[in-house]
């Protein structure tokens, strides 16, 4: 100690002691913690786990450490179907439910029929189930602050802000401890109409009153993440619409029916009957996509009931030109009336379809009947089936109904009627006895209801109002991701939505992203759901770029851009992000392109992107760039999502004109990362540089396509890595190439060096870069064509060397091609072929130099081409996503290098997970005990 002190002065030393004692406590801190399951590191609770006999999957996930905590206490209740859910929640992190049988599970939500497991052709059941498990799989991400996209029919609006229909689905709000079945707001269902309505009906029975209830239901609601806000004004701020303001029924993206009260009704002018002289008049009248002529002979001064006959009789008689949605019974069908001293034409049975009529030349419209049919004039009842005449019937005695019609008239409805009404055309007569101010007529099961305009204020509804329809309400179809805003009501200056979305996660940028790749020092600036701020923003830092700066997109509302011209100088970098819980919405317009120039020299300019849906084109103009796209969706309006700007616009060839000569490669160098992103045609065509795909779906937006053949990968020039990603469509790589994990639906054309690893191809064509590639494609494509699945070689007669190589349905475990150069013919002109089947070839002087004869070499026949789920357009859970065995071969859903499924879903949806499914079952369920698994997403 004596020399210590000598070689140190007193406080040195006293430092180094204080290190020490500091070293000890926390290796001893991190001791403590790696003995207890909730703070210990991923990498050590299979040993934890290994303690209590139970064996914990890789990779080891954040789920386990519940597995491993709760493993005694789950084993002292084994048996007990409330431990299931949660068992499997923690061992495998999907939701289940537990029935004893096939029906619909307790607790009064209609769920709808289990559906039989979706590969149930895997594993044959050993037991007799002792109940039925309901899992879902697909987890359900939040989308908050979207901009909806309006649809075709006014007044309607789909959730998805690409005008996509698509299902909404629950945002689960899990109980930490629940020791009985979880509640259906525990776990991520398909929303449905049925689901919703009795939420819906179970909330405003409770609070009959509006505004007098919870904002939230059990799944509408601020709190359930499915909310519609709106703003009043441009300037106004957002308002919450209550679950008292929503109604579910079914819309449908075809033929959409009115939510009631909203009935469209063409109501003519006020006429002054004294003054109409004898005439007749032909008026022209379009419904929808049919015609007719109606031709009425006018009497002086009629009646307002002799004027409703002849139009009646006019409609009876006239010729029709039917359409093809819009039938000649639609038009005869017509409901002719008179509100006061104006005619009504209600239409009964195409509501939606528009209606006019307008004067025939040299005619005069005395009726006043030419316009356009207005929604939001009448008031509607539900259909009337048997629950609604219920209502009417079994109101207490006494009973006052009443609602305001759209015309903002109060009206009153006395309840129970004097005589039960068993039909809707009872319904209908005995609303006209009450409603005597008013034109009633039936719409095939509805109640039609048009009132005269008032200036009354509006009187809070009663009973059964609501129930039958006679209410203003937002109406949703959850089903159709649909819904529509009451005429009623003045439309909104904005509206925004929250819902939940199932997808497989970090696909297209839905899900937990990774963290954006940023040097220290970054600037991250953020728009706090201001649309517009985008805009000022790309333009201040064009005019003054800074190192490293990150756009934070916040809220999933969409950004409108005009065409954006971006220059990142040397050594810069500029971000456009989504924040967390949002995928933005990007769209591009006038013209539709986003122009990206890199430096023109030194080190590269670099642009990126995460988590944005990107509608428009990305258009790539040269110079020293770094491009990196992670977790999105491109969507273009027309043409490829990314492409090279032309040097000029392109002009259609002439008999006397030849085609225009390839344009030149693009100045600098690109170096391009595109990660977790769903495209549509990707267009390298004049990039010079890198391209790497990892994880990616490149399909058009819908999956599969009606056939392979739609280039989606063009890449001429770059080297290319592609890993972990699904190909619906024609690929064309001429540069280097390496592929893992990767599949290829359509056909691959390949030059140079090309190296596979554990990918499949459905139809390969790799061309020798030194001969005449398009007599060696044809000749390739004959072959292939011919021949059974597997792998052909081509060989030149003139140099007797590798021309070409093709293989169909194929799994290329390992496989190079391009290397040694001196296998390979560089004859460059087109000579005759000879053509070897490599599995067959008994040719030893063949084999020497045969790619899949070399060391390594590995390659396997599926057979069959690969097998998608049915059409299924973004952003739907089942998206680009492979068919189960035995639809597909064991050799493309467990191909990859981890034994899981090739292409895109790979890391996103790991199938393993359904070992651990059963291993927790086991582990949870008594000896001998078995259930049966239905998978319901």
């Amino acid at each position: 100690m004596s020399d210590i002190a000598e070689g140190y002065p007193l406080l040195a030393l006293c430092k180094v002691f204080d290190r020490v004692r500091a070293d000890i406590g926390d290796a001893i801190t991190e001791l403590e913690d790696d003995w207890f399951i909730q703070t210990c590191p991923l990498d050590l609770i299979p040993y934890i786990a290994a303690q209590l006999g139970l064996a914990v999957a890789q990779p080891v996930r954040a789920e386990h450490r519940a597995l491993v905590a709760d493993a005694l206490g789950f084993r002292r209740r084994k048996g007990t179907a409330s431990a299931i859910p949660r068992r499997v929640r923690d061992g495998s992190g999907w939701y289940a439910l537990f029935s004893p049988d096939a029906t619909t599970p307790p607790a009064g939500w209609p769920l709808g029929a289990a559906q039989p497991a979706a590969n149930a052709g895997n594993l044959p059941p050993a037991r007799t189930p002792a109940g039925l498990l309901r899992v879902w799989r697909s987890p359900t991400f939040a989308m908050i602050g979207v901009t909806p996209a309006g649809a075709s029919t006014p007044g309607y609006f789909h959730f998805n802000p690409l005008g996509i229909t698509q299902p909404l689905y629950n945002l689960p709000n899990t109980p930490l401890g629940w020791v009985a079945v979880p509640p259906v707001t525990a776990l991520p269902p398909k929303l449905t109409t049925a689901m919703l309505a009795a939420d819906l009906e179970h909330y405003n029975r409770m609070w009959p009153m509006p505004g007098t209830g919870p904002g939230s239901s059990m799944l509408y609601g601020a709190e359930r993440g499915l909310v519609i806000r709106y703003r009043q004004g441009s300037t106004s701020d957002w308002m919450t619409l209550g679950a008292d303001g929503v109604r579910a029924e079914p819309l449908g993206p075809d033929g959409v029916q009115p939510p009631a009260p909203d009935f469209p009704v063409l109501e003519g002018g006020a006429l002054a009957l004294q003054t109409i002289t004898a005439q007749t008049t032909t008026l022209n009248l379009n419904y929808g996509d049919a015609h007719a002529v109606l031709t009425i002979d006018v009497p002086d001064a009629p009646s307002m009931s002799q004027l409703v006959t002849l139009l009646e009789k006019a409609i009876a008689d006239c010729p029709v030109t039917a359409g093809t949605t819009v039938s000649e019974a639609d038009v005869r069908a017509l409901v002719s009336g008179a509100l006061g001293n104006a005619l009504l034409i209600v239409p009964a049975t195409a509501p939606m379809a528009a209606l006019s009529l307008y004067p025939a030349p040299g005619s005069a419209d005395p009726l006043r009947l030419s316009g356009s049919a207005r929604t939001g004039i009448a008031a509607a009842t539900f259909p009337l089936d048997e629950k609604c005449l219920a209502l009417l019937n079994n109101a207490p005695p006494g009973t006052t109904m009443t609602f305001t019609a759209p015309t903002g008239k109060v009206l009153d409805v006395g309840l129970p009627f004097g005589t039960a009404v068993t039909t809707p055309a009872e319904a209908e007569a005995a609303f006209a006895g009450e409603l005597t101010a008013c034109f009633v007529c039936l719409a095939q099961d509805r109640v039609v209801i048009v009132a005269p305009v008032s200036t009354q204020s509006p009187i809070a509804s009663t009973p059964p109002a609501w129930q039958l329809g006679l209410v203003p309400a937002v109406t949703i179809d959850p089903e159709q991701g649909l819904f529509s805003w009451p005429a009623a009501w003045p439309a909104p200056a904005a509206l925004a939505v929250d819902y939940g979305i199932a997808m497989p996660g970090a696909i297209g940028g839905i899900g937990l992203r990774g963290a954006i790749p940023l040097p220290a020092g970054a600037v991250t600036l953020y728009d706090a759901g201001e649309t517009g701020w985008i805009v000022a923003q790309l333009s201040l830092w064009e005019s003054a770029p800074t190192p490293c700066t990150v756009l934070m997109l916040q809220s999933s509302a969409t950004r409108y851009l005009d065409g954006q011209a971006i220059a990142p100088p040397s050594g810069d970098r500029l971000w456009i992000a989504s924040a967390a819980a949002s995928q933005a919405l990007i769209s591009v317009s006038s013209p539709s392109a986003f122009t990206l120039t890199g430096a023109n020299s030194g080190t590269p300019g670099a642009f990126g992107m995460s988590g944005i849906l990107f509608q428009g084109q990305i258009c790539l103009n040269g110079g020293n760039l770094d491009l990196t796209l992670l977790d999105m969706t491109l969507i273009p309006a027309t043409g490829p999502s990314i492409m090279p700007l032309p040097v000029a616009p392109p002009q259609a060839p002439t008999a006397d004109t030849p085609p225009p000569a390839p344009q030149p490669p693009l100045a600098g160098t690109a170096n391009i990362v595109i990660e977790r992103t769903i495209s549509t045609l990707l267009d390298f065509s004049r990039v010079q540089g890198t391209i790497a795909l990892e994880s990616c779906a490149l399909s058009p937006l819908h999956a599969p396509p009606g056939d392979m053949t739609t280039p989606v990968l063009i890449v001429p020039l770059a080297s290319a890595r592609v890993s972990r990603t699904t190909v619906m469509g024609s690929a064309r790589l001429d540069g280097a190439l390496e592929a893992v994990d990767s599949l290829f639906a359509g056909t691959l054309t390949c030059t140079r060096s090309a190296t596979f690893s554990n990918c499949y191809v459905t139809d390969l064509r790799y061309l020798s870069a030194g001969t005449d590639s398009a007599a060696t494609e044809a000749a390739l494509a004959a072959a292939l064509a011919t021949h059974p699945p597997g792998l052909i070689l081509l060989r030149c007669e003139k140099c007797a060397k590798v021309s070409g190589i093709g293989a169909r349905n194929m799994l290329l475990r390992h496989l190079t091609l391009g290397t040694p150069a001196e296998d390979y013919c560089t004859c460059g002109t087109a000579t005759p072929t000879k053509t070897t089947m490599c599995q067959t070839c008994t040719d030893a002087a063949c084999t020497l130099s045969c790619p899949a004869h070399a060391a390594g070499a590995s390659v396997e026949p599926a057979q069959a081409p690969p097998a998608f789920c049915a059409d299924n357009r973004y952003p739907l859970p089942d998206f680009a996503r492979l068919e189960p065995y035995p639809q597909n071969p064991r050799t493309i859903i467990a191909g990859a290098t981890n034994h899981d499924e090739l292409g895109v879903y790979n890391l996103a949806v790991p199938t393993a997970r359904r070992a651990e499914l059963d291993a927790a079952l086991d582990d949870a369920l008594l000896e001998g005990t078995t259930l049966d698994v239905r998978f319901e997403s």
